[in-house]
């Protein structure tokens, strides 16, 4: 009987720590499912939405954005978070979702001036439109070319597509276009041995970059209002989103999943 209970007594022992290894186990792997599923549904929820960009921006000027507007009155970073909120809801099942920000962009404005400047720096180098008309190789020059394909080039392929008048807005900056067209014409008229064309394009290069990329990111505002996205606004638009996302999972507290993303210039 002494050796039969001591049996008992030791094959109790060893289940009870094969138990509690195999309830670490199952912790441990319930923990690791939950994040596992957290950073693949995080994944595919920003990358959702950054699918969500604006298409008649893009395909006129060949510009990445979320337009938070989503082409309705009502516009803010908000809109962008219940999307993510959705998406990311869409794609749990072990855990639930307890937050979803997005960051503050500081000086937003500013921000995506820089923005349309190195896109469409870097649109015109892929394109090779540089040909004599600018001054140079640099960034400023390349800029420049890009400007005038999407805004000013009667010649190209986009031509039903631009509308009389962009190049003179960004060289004279008032709302009507006819001011614009008119103000250009009487310079024209007192410039010597150049074509009109030949006329903005010397202009669009005696004007200061920094005021070319605030009035550019101006008519793109006007533009988008007037085509389809009547709350469009620039301030409005991102680029460049932190996603966050406190999530609370099977055996776990609180814990976050952060994520970085940017539109990628070199796919533009």
């Amino acid at each position: 009987m002494k050796k039969r209970g001591g049996i008992t007594i030791f094959l109790t022992l060893i289940l009870s720590v094969i138990s509690a290894f195999i309830i670490t186990l199952a912790v441990i792997s319930g923990r690791y499912i939950s994040k596992s599923e957290a950073v693949y549904a995080m994944d595919n929820a920003v990358r959702s939405c950054f699918a969500e960009y604006n298409r008649e921006l893009y395909d006129r000027y060949h510009i990445l954005l979320i337009d938070s507007s989503y082409k309705g009155y009502e516009k803010g970073k908000d809109r962008i978070e219940d999307h993510f909120a959705m998406y990311l809801e869409n794609g749990i099942s072990e855990n639930e979702l307890c937050r979803a920000q997005i960051s503050e962009e500081e000086n937003a404005a500013e921000s995506n001036n820089g923005y349309l400047y190195e896109a469409g720096v870097d649109y015109a180098r892929k394109t090779g439109n540089i040909d004599g008309r600018f001054s140079g190789t640099g960034d400023d020059a390349y800029f420049l070319a890009y400007l005038w394909d999407v805004c000013g080039n009667r010649d190209s392929i986009r031509e039903n597509s631009c509308r009389t008048g962009e190049i003179e807005y960004l060289l004279y900056g008032f709302d009507s276009d006819d001011e614009n067209i008119r103000l250009a014409g009487e310079d024209y008229e007192e410039s010597e041995g150049m074509t009109y064309d030949e006329y903005l394009s010397s202009r669009l290069e005696e004007e200061g970059i920094l005021l070319l990329r605030r009035r550019f990111g101006e008519l793109i505002s006007e533009y988008m209002q007037q085509n389809g996205s009547p709350g469009f606004d620039l301030d409005e638009c991102y680029h460049k989103v932190t996603f966050t996302a406190i999530l609370k999972g099977r055996g776990t507290g609180e814990y976050s999943v952060e994520r970085e993303y940017s539109y990628d210039l070199s796919e533009i």
